[in-house]
């Protein structure tokens, strides 16, 4: 038989407040702890499904993109635009978006955020087209596969370029071998167009 400290004289192991039980229903401290993580992941899976669905919505993606740039200037990263002085910085960080570009093109871009000599913080942004190549087992349906592409694909630009193709026997010989490159607004338009090509 054991005792325990406090000489009760049960057997076996301590009580039951001294390994952080709860007499009665009420839930020990890792049991809440638990219960407040799940409860947490639950909102921001609610929170990510409900952008998901709104996601597509221009609206929307514009007041995000608002209260983001209002973010950044609270903590001092203001938009550089063409009109003013260029500035030298050392990039800290970069954040990949979605937005409308001077023509109201919705375009994807990168968020440049850079401190500068004086200690000042300044963000710029760079628009991109993303792009992937296609390779068309024969050569000869080029062009029939590009305009096929462009008609399919809306906003989709389709240009035929030659490049290094590992896979080709004699490849080191210079040998290049003719794909379609296919370029998009955003990354969104990509991956739906990746996805019904696949």
């Amino acid at each position: 038989m054991y005792k325990n400290k406090s000489g009760s004289g049960k057997s076996g192991q301590g009580d039951d407040n001294s390994r952080g039980h709860k007499k009665g229903n009420e839930p020990s401290r890792y049991q809440q702890q638990l219960k407040s993580k799940q409860q947490g992941q639950a909102s921001v899976r609610l929170k990510l499904e409900q952008r998901s669905l709104h996601g597509r919505d221009n609206s929307d993606r514009i007041k995000r993109r608002i209260e983001g740039d209002d973010i950044d200037l609270i903590f001092g990263f203001e938009r550089i635009s063409n009109d003013k002085p260029n500035r030298l910085g050392w990039l800290l960080n970069f954040l990949p978006i979605s937005m409308l570009d001077e023509n109201g093109v919705e375009k994807s871009g990168l968020d440049l955020y850079f401190l500068d000599k004086d200690n000042g913080n300044f963000k710029g942004t760079v628009f991109y087209d993303p792009y992937f190549y296609v390779d068309v087992v024969d050569e000869r349906f080029l062009s029939e596969t590009a305009q096929h592409i462009q008609k399919r694909f809306e906003g989709c630009r389709v240009e035929q370029v030659e490049k290094e193709d590992l896979d080709m026997p004699g490849h080191l010989s210079g040998k290049k071998h003719r794909f379609l490159k296919l370029s998009f607004n955003t990354v969104q338009e990509l991956m739906d167009a990746k996805s019904e090509l696949r």
